[in-house]
């Protein structure tokens, strides 16, 4: 019976420590990963475009329809109704907030409203607004005839800011990211402004203009704040650097770029045949990203410390500014070391149990019921804390690896994070001194110090940065 029972405990025990670990093996270290929770269109509509926000994602459908998955801590994933007999034209996430534009001019604004971004101001009457575009902390709308209104900006001050458009030229396509925003003409020209500065200045904002080189006409433009990347209409990308964008360069390619974007310290394009080229700040070609299962792009979107691609077979691959810029990946070995550690862990933990019950002079001495002491079944409890600690810290850093940006759920665990750093040791110094001091001879007792001796060691794993 006693051979059983430990038979028992020891498949019970193999199942909790091996099922979590295993779990975390699908954590992809090189900077590349295939993103989860993207959505399954209806066969009869396609993605339109792609906007990446501070910790979410917005899809538009070629039929109207918004998709959005990532965090949902500033209600940014709450989509609000689209109104009856309108269509979704465009789309655009910021930090934590996101903005939609209908057909018939309906701004639709939902997520964070910590800086009166999601607050619409009052628009100049009989306008119509054109283009929409999300910032950090401000939304921005332009009106078809070229006037371009920003508001949010200061939690202490709601204000909006209104930039006229420049003479003897019209405004066609806006965009913001960070604290910038750019804007291109229908002279191919590129306007930019730093948004924030205005907010907090005067009301009528100027915009600067990068000079273009010669023979090069724009057909878009994305600006990171430290510089600005042009595609131009015959498939050549162009980047702009400096105080006042006066440095301008031709990047060089033989491939044909469909996209481009400015990353914070790279710049990226989306080739005619689905391919993904590099620059670094330097402006030197950089190894082009390979995606998985060898799939090509078919669309593009790039913001917040990551860019966003959808493969032709309709996988969405995420991809961190560290790999895009060429610099090497933090590799994550935990969940490989958590893996081999439970491996090696119950091996020894088998062999060692296999050992003692092999000895006849353990064999009256062990039982398998309650301990017998009071140090004991301190030590047996808390070692069942331990137990259900762990659990929940492995878990949570599985199935909510963002957890700790929650600030309210933070505080919650705090008391169990500080936990795990003494109540093992708490528990393996009871177990031992009331099996040395008080002869306990319950295997509950003898069980918990190798078990608080795993959860500690993974649990400093864990935290290992």
């Amino acid at each position: 019976m006693r051979k059983v029972g430990a038979a028992i405990l020891s498949l019970i025990l193999s199942s909790s420590l091996l099922s979590v670990p295993v779990s975390a093996l699908a954590v992809v270290p090189d900077g590349v990963k295939v993103m989860e929770g993207g959505p399954v269109l209806p066969q009869d509509d396609s993605v339109k475009a792609i906007s990446v926000g501070g910790s979410h994602t917005l899809v538009l459908t070629e039929k109207g329809a918004i998709f959005a998955w990532g965090s949902n801590s500033r209600s940014q994933l709450d989509i609000p109704a689209i109104p009856e007999g309108e269509i979704v034209t465009d789309i655009a996430a910021g930090m934590s907030h996101s903005i939609a534009l209908t057909d018939k001019g309906t701004i639709l604004l939902w997520g964070s409203n910590d800086f009166g971004q999601t607050e619409l101001p009052m628009l100049p009457q009989g306008e119509i607004i054109e283009d929409v575009s999300a910032g950090d902390t401000f939304s921005l709308a332009k009106t078809a005839s070229g006037t371009i209104i920003a508001w949010g900006f200061s939690a202490n001050e709601k204000k909006s800011v209104t930039l006229q458009e420049p003479e003897n030229d019209s405004l066609t396509t806006t965009d913001a990211e960070y604290e910038y925003f750019l804007a291109l003409s229908k002279s191919g020209k590129i306007y930019t402004s730093y948004l924030l500065g205005l907010a907090f200045g005067k009301e009528q904002g100027s915009l600067v203009s990068p000079e273009i080189p010669e023979g090069v006409k724009i057909a878009s433009a994305d600006s990171s704040g430290s510089h600005i990347a042009g595609l131009s209409t015959d498939g050549r990308v162009i980047s702009w650097r400096g105080e006042g964008y006066e440095d301008s360069s031709i990047l060089q390619a033989a491939e044909k770029a469909v996209k481009a974007s400015a990353g914070a310290n790279y710049t990226v394009a989306l080739t005619s045949d689905g391919r993904i080229i590099l620059w670094d700040w330097k402006e030197e070609r950089l190894p082009d990203i390979t995606l998985p299962f060898s799939e090509k792009a078919k669309l593009m979107a790039d913001g917040y410390d990551r860019t966003v691609i959808l493969t032709e077979q309709g996988r969405y691959i995420e991809v961190a500014s560290g790999a895009m810029a060429g610099i090497p990946v933090k590799k994550d070995f935990r969940p490989a070391a958590i893996l081999i550690f439970s491996l090696v862990f119950l091996f020894a933990l088998a062999a060692a149990a296999i050992k003692l019950y092999k000895k006849e002079s353990l064999k009256d001495e062990i039982h398998f019921g309650l301990p017998d002491t009071r140090l004991g079944m301190a030590s047996f409890k808390i070692a069942i804390a331990v137990v259900i600690y762990g659990l929940l810290f492995i878990m949570l850093n599985i199935l909510f690896p963002g957890w700790g940006e929650n600030i309210l759920l933070h505080l919650v665990m705090l008391p169990f994070i500080w936990s795990m750093y003494f109540l093992p040791a708490i528990s393996i110094a009871l177990a031992a001194f009331s099996t040395w001091k008080d002869n306990e001879r319950s295997a509950f007792v003898i069980l918990s110090v190798p078990v608080c001796l795993y959860f500690l060691i993974v649990y400093l794993i864990y935290m290992i940065s």
